[in-house]
């Protein structure tokens, strides 16, 4: 009995983990929607870069970003509240990361290529 006691505390444990990591990297993406949403406005204020549509595009991708990855840390919490584990929401995590990541990825590359091709 002792050693079964032993396996459902390692994998409870693997399980916190995992949603301590899953929950960090969520907050890592939507800091650096954030922080890449600065940087545009900086060079927005130095006219190192003119407003355009290409511009609010960029921006919108990464604001969306940064608002999936709150929804995401959101749906993670909710989840653990619930009773259920990582594991068993692996599906919604996983969509749910891979939007984050190709907004942000797209969002940065569209801003910069804007500014390589003016």
């Amino acid at each position: 009995m002792e050693q079964h006691n032993s396996g459902v505390e390692h994998h409870s444990m693997r399980e916190q983990q995992a949603a301590a990591l899953m929950f960090d990297l969520f907050k890592h993406y939507a800091w650096l929607g954030a922080a890449s949403i600065g940087g545009i406005v900086v060079l927005l204020q130095i006219k190192v870069v003119t407003l355009s549509l290409d511009v609010y595009i960029s921006m919108a991708l990464l604001a969306s970003s940064v608002l999936l990855s709150l929804l995401a840390k959101e749906y993670l919490v909710d989840s653990l509240l619930g009773n259920r584990t990582p594991f068993h929401e692996s599906k919604m995590i996983i969509v749910l990361r891979r939007l984050t990541l190709f907004s942000l990825s797209v969002g940065v590359g569209f801003f910069m290529g804007s500014i390589v091709l003016t």
